[in-house]
């Protein structure tokens, strides 16, 4: 029964998506344009429907490699997707927070919640754990795959180091980093400063 409910809410909270569909516009790399609505299957894969009374279709990165991005329209906010190689093997399609000469991209996931046995009241197991994970990647215009910088559950070690080698090109940034001008906290910020005042 244990191991029936850690199934469960596994893939319950791993999944990535929309509890609704949206309108969706996607923008290809030669420029067209296809608009309807959609949503977010997983970290890779979308359902699309071209019109409110069309069959839906199920895309995966391989039917969207010529795709350059994803605007999801929602709640009065337009949010940018694109697919992005996080590493060696895996291409993600993550929201696009920042763009400029370096975009900042985050990867929302979701934690199960564990199942602790024993420990509780009365001996009981309990569940604990689980919620949202919000992973931040940079990665400059030419760059092949994105550089992780942590999530907001556990930033690399040494951040500061990191950031400043990432942006060792313009020193003022780096000076505000090192004087913790800069922080975490303030990733945004550190990208939008260096695309306004350090790319050419």
């Amino acid at each position: 029964m244990t191991q029936k409910f850690t199934l469960y809410f596994c893939l319950l909270f791993t999944v990535i998506s929309f509890a609704q569909k949206t309108k969706m516009t996607i923008v290809y790399k030669e420029g067209k344009t296809l608009e309807g609505y959609g949503k977010i299957l997983g970290e890779n894969r979308i359902k699309f429907w071209h019109s409110n009374k069309s069959k839906p279709v199920k895309w995966s990165y391989k039917d969207l490699k010529s795709v350059n991005y994803i605007k999801i329209h929602t709640n009065n906010k337009t949010l940018m997707y694109q697919f992005v190689r996080i590493d060696d093997t895996r291409i993600k399609l993550l929201k696009l927070t920042v763009s400029g000469a370096i975009n900042l991209y985050e990867r929302v996931t979701n934690s199960a919640p564990m199942y602790m046995a024993g420990g509780g009241m009365n001996g009981m197991g309990y569940w604990s754990g689980g919620g949202t994970i919000n992973n931040y990647y940079v990665k400059r215009k030419g760059e092949v795959k994105a550089t992780h910088l942590g999530s907001n559950q556990l930033f690399t070690k040494n951040f500061k180091k990191a950031m400043s080698e990432y942006v060792k090109d313009c020193n003022e940034l780096v000076v505000k980093i090192q004087n913790k001008e800069y922080k975490k906290k303030h990733l945004e910020q550190i990208v939008e400063y260096y695309n306004s005042n350090c790319s050419n």
